[in-house]
């Protein structure tokens, strides 16, 4: 079994990376109050709950489902196990890096981002106004289901040297 997680190793799960698989996104509008750009992100349309849409540098999205990937209670376990911080939003931040770190990488070779943080589509800046559409807009997209085939294939301990490593690079061990 594999001591690491390797991006390189995308290639051989790019098949099941890429099934084809498309979702419902709302459009909501951005301006940058820096320099007046404007534009549009995507949220998951619909029942959200326990759903997360990564995005890459690259705008590429996969969708990850709380309530139905078994790979979530083995990460957590290790986590809180650690000492992982506990109270919100701090634990939310820490969950969604975790999930960085143990999705397989886009085709691209790129890791999902699955932290909702809205920036300008131009120039990056965080400073920005974001709402949904009146009335609302919705497209589809290609979304496939994010995969941890590189993690699964790990021995436990390089799992928990992972979550160590992941926690404490984001700070979220408690001290």
């Amino acid at each position: 079994m594999a001591d690491t997680l390797d991006d390189q190793s995308w290639a051989m799960n790019h098949e099941r990376c890429n099934m084809a698989r498309q979702g419902k996104v709302e459009l909501w509008w951005v301006q940058c109050e820096d320099h007046s750009h404007t534009g549009e992100v995507y949220i998951l349309a619909g029942d959200r709950y326990g759903r997360r849409l990564g995005k890459t540098v690259n705008k590429e999205y996969a969708e990850f489902d709380f309530m139905a990937d078994s790979v979530v209670d083995e990460v957590l376990e290790i986590a809180n196990m650690m000492g992982m911080e506990q109270e919100y939003p701090a634990r939310s931040d820490c969950i969604e890096s975790l999930l960085r770190t143990i999705c397989d990488p886009a085709p691209s070779g790129q890791r999902y981002d699955f932290l909702f943080k809205v920036s300008c589509p131009s120039c990056s800046s965080l400073k920005i106004r974001y709402a949904p559409y009146d009335p609302p807009r919705f497209k589809i997209i290609d979304m496939p289901l994010a995969t941890h085939v590189n993690w699964d294939n790990l021995t436990q301990e390089a799992k928990t040297q992972l979550v160590f490593d992941t926690l404490k690079r984001v700070g979220c061990l408690k001290n």
